[in-house]
């Protein structure tokens, strides 16, 4: 197996990476829309395939949230036709 199929990213390597704050990783950790993550010697570690999951993963689990949004917007219209 070659070096970069075994790759990892730190969590701050994994932000760098996808231009994004480490506040919004913590967060998006918590709600569930994070990449997977792996304990590797006790340091949390995103393996290079969770990487190139995780925009799916984010973007499938915000949707609901978006749709919904959009139909809160335009619930007032909706009541008056």
């Amino acid at each position: 197996m070659s070096g970069s199929a075994r790759k990892t990213l730190a969590i701050a390597e994994f932000c760098e990476a996808h231009g994004i704050s480490r506040t919004l990783y913590l967060t998006m950790r918590r709600q569930g829309t994070g990449p997977d993550e792996m304990n590797v010697g006790g340091a949390t570690r995103i393996s290079n395939e969770a990487a190139a999951r995780w925009p799916g993963k984010w973007n499938e689990r915000r949707r609901p949230t978006a749709e919904a949004s959009r139909r809160r917007g335009q619930g007032e219209q909706g009541r008056r036709a």
